[in-house]
C-alpha cells in the first residue's frame, strides 16, 4: 500500500522513551521519504491520512482503542522488551510490552516499510506478529580509544547514527570505556576529549532507553602501593561523578592490567563504593580475564567468588578462559548462576 500522507500517533503521555520512539520514527520516515508526515497524540487528527501508525505500551494503547483489544489479544502476550504489531486497514498498531518494546516494535515496522525520496509503501512483510527478544542482555561495546581504528575518528553524530541503528536491530545495552584504557591516552583522530565524549555517550545511550555499561580495566602498575591505589581511586571518583548515567560496570582481571584474585576483589570493592556514591543502582560484574594466568589462578578466583561479596552482582565468561561456559556455570556459586554475562571480545 503506497502512502502519501502519514500520521504517527503516540499513546500515553508520561513515558519519555515512548515519546522519543515516536519522534525517532518521524525523523526516519521524513528523512528517507520526504513525504508529509505529522506527529501527534490524538488519532482523530489523522482521519484523512493514508496510514496511521499508533505507538504505545499495550495497556495504554488498548485503553485508548478498546475496539482493537480483541485483535491485539489474538497474538501471544510478549515478554519483557517484546511487542505486538497489528495491521488493520489503514492503521498499524505497535503495542509494546514496555517502553523498550515500543522502540523495537517501531524499528520492525520501519524495516518492513519501503522508503525512498517521494515514496513510501508498507510491504507485505509487515504482518501481525508477537515478538520477544531471546536474550535479556544484547549489548555492544564502542571504544573511543587509540587502539580502535574506527570510532576515534567519529564525532557525536556518528555515534548517534550507529547507536540508533543498533537499537533498530534490538540492542539494549552499549558498553563504553574510560579514557585510560589503552597504550596511549589520546588518538590523533580524536575530535573531543575522551572524558567529554564518555559523558556525552552516556547521555546519548540513555536517551535511546539502553543500559549504559562501562568496561573498566585496572591500569595501575602496583595496587599494593598506597600512592598508586589512591591515584587510581581518584580517577574513578572523577569519572563516576561526571558520567551522568551508568547502569553496570564490568571489571576485568587483566588484559590490560594483571591483578591476582586476592588483590582484584578488594580493588573492585573499593571502586564499587565510589561508583555507588554516584550511581547507587549500578550493578558490578567481574571477569576472570587474564592473558596468561599462572597455575592455580582460577582456583583462587573461585575461592574469592565463593565469599559472595554484597557489592558484586554478576560474573562474566571472558576471553582467555580455558574452560567451557558450562564448566564456568558449574564452578560459580548458586547466587551467580543466572548472572553470567558473555564477553566474546
Amino acid at each position: 500500500m503506497e502512502l502519501k500522507k502519514i500520521g504517527i500517533c503516540q499513546v500515553g503521555k508520561t513515558n519519555d522513551l515512548v515519546r522519543r520512539t515516536s519522534e525517532i520514527f518521524y525523523e526516519e520516515l521524513t528523512a528517507r521519504s520526504g513525504l508529509e508526515i505529522e506527529l501527534g497524540v490524538n488519532s482523530q487528527q489523522f482521519q484523512e491520512y493514508d496510514c496511521i501508525f499508533i505507538i504505545g505500551i499495550d495497556e495504554d494503547l488498548i485503553r485508548e482503542f478498546p475496539k482493537e483489544k480483541e485483535a491485539i489479544a489474538t497474538l501471544e502476550v510478549p515478554g519483557p522488551e517484546g511487542y505486538r504489531i497489528v495491521r488493520k486497514k489503514n492503521r498499524v498498531f505497535i503495542a509494546g510490552r514496555d517502553a523498550r518494546g515500543c522502540l523495537y516494535g517501531m524499528a520492525r515496522v520501519l524495516r518492513k516499510t519501503a522508503l525512498k525520496p517521494g515514496y513510501a509503501e508498507i510491504t507485505d512483510e509487515l504482518v501481525n506478529i508477537s515478538i520477544t527478544p531471546s536474550s535479556p542482555l544484547r549489548g555492544h561495546q564502542l571504544a573511543y580509544r587509540d587502539k580502535q581504528n574506527t570510532c576515534p575518528g567519529w564525532d557525536l553524530d556518528d555515534f548517534d547514527r550507529y547507536i540508533r541503528d543498533l537499537a533498530f536491530f534490538g540492542t539494549n545495552a552499549i558498553e563504553i570505556l574510560p579514557p585510560r584504557s589503552d597504550d596511549r591516552l589520546y588518538s590523533p583522530k580524536f575530535k573531543k576529549d575522551p572524558l567529554e565524549m564518555m559523558v556525552e555517550l552516556s547521555r546519548l545511550i540513555h536517551g535511546y532507553g539502553m543500559d549504559v555499561w562501562v568496561w573498566y580495566p585496572n591500569m595501575g602498575e602496583d595496587y599494593s602501593n598506597p600512592v598508586t591505589r589512591e591515584k587510581e581511586m581518584m580517577e574513578r571518583e572523577e569519572i563516576y561523578s561526571k558520567v551522568p548515567y551508568i547502569d553496570a560496570v564490568l571489571i576485568p582481571a587483566g588484559d590490560p592490567g594483571e591483578l591476582e584474585p586476592k588483590e582484584l576483589f578488594p580493588v573492585a570493592e573499593e571502586s564499587s563504593r565510589i561508583l555507588h556514591r554516584y550511581h547507587p543502582n549500578a550493578k558490578v560484574w567481574i571477569a576472570p580475564q587474564v592473558f596468561a594466568p599462572r597455575v592455580g589462578w582460577h582456583e583462587e578466583f573461585y575461592q574469592e567468588l565463593s565469599k559472595e561479596p554484597e557489592w558484586l552482582y554478576g560474573v562474566c565468561y571472558a576471553p582467555w578462559m580455558y574452560e567451557t561456559i558450562q564448566q564456568f556455570h558449574e564452578a560459580v556459586p548458586a547466587k551467580y548462576k543466572n548472572r553470567i554475562r558473555h564477553y566474546p571480545d
